[in-house]
């Protein structure tokens, strides 16, 4: 006789009828109401353990499993498939070009990966521009027979990763052919999960709470999306430093991990709760790719509201203040310090991102840094 995982594999491996569903059903409600219990309560952690069993078993990858969730996909290679993904493939060098890079190269394989990747590029475009390449993706897919899920990132759906956003947007939506997943989903919802791994930031820090959501969001970016770089100095000293190796990606998340709990573990609104704030933001707005997503993109949407969550907090402190520097890098003296360059003739002179800012925290100042176009 077997045991309770080798039978639920068992099931679940099955394509067709209804046990398969009915399983997965009952052991995503399992976890997801286990992943929901309090810091303190009698047995979480042999129920966090429990949990990553059964995302073993649902084979829903997550960061303490080193975790990709768009790699979930049942996909079946075929004809059809290879054809989409060629045409997929196509799409996403011209998304390539238009956000100032030669080509994305790999991932070029995998339906489910080129499918995730050209719309997490995407993510780099104007919002306008992200939606047409979404709308000819979608179109893609359709004239080869697969359907596109449009369920909002709250419905339920073992298809798709939902990670906790301020707001509810689908960041990949799903691919079926044939009723089966082509390729997973990404969502962000504020009923999203947080990762287990990250601390809850207390009710009086609400004002912050957008910080925490992208730290668990960028967690899980960077996993999925090889094409993304940081430059958090403590690491990288001089420049940037590609994400693509797990080592790389496991050694970032320990300082955002460590970064978010000097936060928690500090008083808020004071000094020294200010400068743990400080350093979660720089960790936060140093992943960035290559050239940086400007400011009308998903990406610079994000390093504003990132911008004034911190400047709230700062102004809620006592003797704390932050800055930012300017668009142009000139107007920028004496706010920034050991910046990087980027020749990019066309943007030349701008600042593209503000990976650090300038601070004074009871008297003491902290120059910023940014990357700027040379």
């Amino acid at each position: 006789m077997g045991t309770f995982d080798e039978h639920a594999r068992a099931v679940l491996s099955v394509a067709d009828g209804r046990a398969a569903p009915l399983v997965r059903a009952f052991l995503t409600g399992l976890r997801a109401g286990l992943d929901d219990l309090p810091t303190g309560e009698p047995g979480r952690d042999d129920a966090e353990a429990l949990a990553a069993v059964i995302g073993d078993l649902l084979d829903v990858r997550s960061r303490t499993a080193n975790a990709d969730p768009v790699a979930e996909g049942t996909a079946v290679a075929s004809p059809t498939t290879d054809a989409l993904r060629a045409e997929l493939l196509s799409l996403r060098e011209t998304v390539a070009r238009r956000v100032g890079e030669a080509s994305i190269g790999e991932p070029a394989d995998d339906l489910a990966r080129v499918w995730a990747t050209l719309h997490l590029s995407a993510l780099r475009l104007p919002r306008d521009e992200a939606e047409a390449v979404r709308q000819e993706a979608e179109d893609l897919a359709r004239q080869r027979g697969s359907t596109v899920a449009e369920a909002s990132p709250t419905a339920t759906s073992t298809a798709t990763t939902t990670v906790h956003g301020v707001r509810d947007e689908v960041l990949v939506p799903e691919l079926w052919l044939d009723r089966r997943v082509q390729a997973p989903g990404l969502a962000l919802s504020p009923r999203g999960k947080l990762l287990r791994e990250l601390p809850r930031p207390a009710a009086a820090e609400e004002v912050v709470r957008p910080l925490f959501a992208l730290a668990g969001q960028i967690l899980v970016l960077i996993e999925q999306d090889p094409r993304l770089h940081h430059c958090l100095q403590v690491i990288e000293f001089s420049g940037l430093r590609s994400l693509a190796a797990t080592a790389e990606r496991r050694e970032f998340a320990e300082h955002l991990n460590r970064r978010s709990r000097a936060v928690t573990e500090a008083v808020p609104f004071t000094g020294p709760w200010l400068d743990a704030l400080v350093r979660l933001h720089e960790a936060l707005c140093s992943v960035v790719h290559l050239p940086p997503a400007p400011d009308d993109t998903w990406w610079g949407e994000r390093r504003l509201t990132c911008n004034e969550a911190l400047a709230a907090g700062a102004d809620l402190t006592p003797g704390g203040s932050v800055k930012f520097p300017p668009a142009r890098y000139a107007a920028a003296a004496g706010l920034t310090r050991q910046d990087i360059s980027l020749q990019l003739p066309r943007r030349s002179g701008q600042v593209l991102v503000c990976v650090k800012a300038w601070s004074r925290v009871d008297g003491d100042v902290n120059p910023g840094r940014v990357i700027y176009a040379s």
